[in-house]
């Protein structure tokens, strides 16, 4: 298409600097039948590795086979990943038909939400509750994304990077907890505030600003989104605030779960807290979740211009 229109078969979406003449994908022109053929392939492809449900069956068999490393590769770069292809080319080249499916893929991310948060509460190994937590937080992401404005777009940006950060911390808390006990089954513990303060401390920071409670990372995106979603529906806004209650109620449930209580485990009497390396990582990590819930503006001033552009190019469309 590219090369019939344009002469040349090119996926740039800027054109070369000094290049006056050459054109880009942008400034193809493509009907709104071929818009929403080539929209809902793309999505679709995309989605897959998001993952939204019910494309998401591989992530938690992914999660409970694989090592931590690996595990917090997938929650900071596959839906980041899938995310940035949604915005940088679905959104722009085919704007008719996103802004038409709109509310539809609104839906799809409230469903996706709701049915993983759902899902959550009876998982019994928390690294496939930590999957489905990420499945629910993309379909949040996907929500935000298709509310198409400066709000619910950079909501969205910001919930995909603070959503990772505080899952990798989560993720690397699990890895901690599995040498020491053996096992990631979450009746296996209970009462790990006592010998493990440190560990329950960080983990309890990560749930909250999973919450998006305010002054951490995770409140900064959910407001966008939802103030983005307002100009959507009202009544979208309200269900996706049920089902992040939802996704709350589980999370504070395995706090409670592996943290508080008594310890019944003898094996978990003796557990050693949380080493220098381990310590450093989660500081590393805890930092910009702080920092971007306490002041956004540096993170907002480069997201925005961003998410500006995208609308203007759609707009060009």
């Amino acid at each position: 298409m590219s090369g019939a229109q344009l002469g040349q078969a090119s996926l740039d979406l800027v054109r070369p600097s000094g290049d006056r003449a050459g054109g880009t994908l942008l400034d193809l022109e493509i009907g709104l039948a071929d818009q929403r053929m080539l929209f809902w392939i793309l999505t679709l492809a995309l989605v897959t590795r998001l993952p939204i449900v019910p494309l998401h069956f591989w992530l938690p068999a992914a999660h409970a086979a694989s090592p931590t490393g690996l595990s917090i590769l997938l929650v900071t770069g596959f839906a980041q990943t899938a995310a940035i292809g949604l915005l940088r080319f679905a959104l722009p080249l085919f704007p008719d038909a996103a802004f038409e499916a709109r509310t539809i893929l609104a839906l799809i991310g409230i469903v996706a939400l709701g049915y993983a948060s759902l899902v959550a509460l009876v998982q019994k190994e928390m690294k496939r509750l930590m999957a489905y937590l990420s499945v629910g937080y993309a379909g949040f992401a996907m929500f935000g994304i298709a509310t198409m404005n400066v709000q619910g777009l950079t909501g969205a940006v910001v919930q995909l990077l603070t959503h990772g950060l505080a899952t990798a911390a989560i993720f690397v808390m699990i890895g901690a907890l599995a040498r020491r006990r053996g096992t990631t089954e979450v009746a296996a513990f209970g009462g790990l505030a006592r010998p493990m303060p440190v560990c329950a401390a960080f983990f309890g920071l990560m749930v909250f600003s999973l919450m998006g409670f305010p002054l951490l990372g995770g409140f900064i995106g959910d407001l966008f989104v939802l103030l983005g979603s307002l100009d959507l529906s009202r009544e979208l806004s309200v269900a996706a605030l049920g089902a992040m209650g939802v996704a709350a109620a589980y999370l504070l449930w395995v706090q409670r779960r592996v943290f508080f209580g008594p310890v019944d485990e003898p094996a978990n009497r003796g557990l050693i807290d949380l080493d220098g390396v381990e310590r450093a990582v989660l500081v590393a990590i805890a930092i910009p979740i702080l920092a971007i819930g306490t002041y956004p503006n540096p993170l907002l001033r480069r997201i925005e211009p961003a998410v500006l552009e995208i609308l203007h190019q759609m707009g060009r469309g």
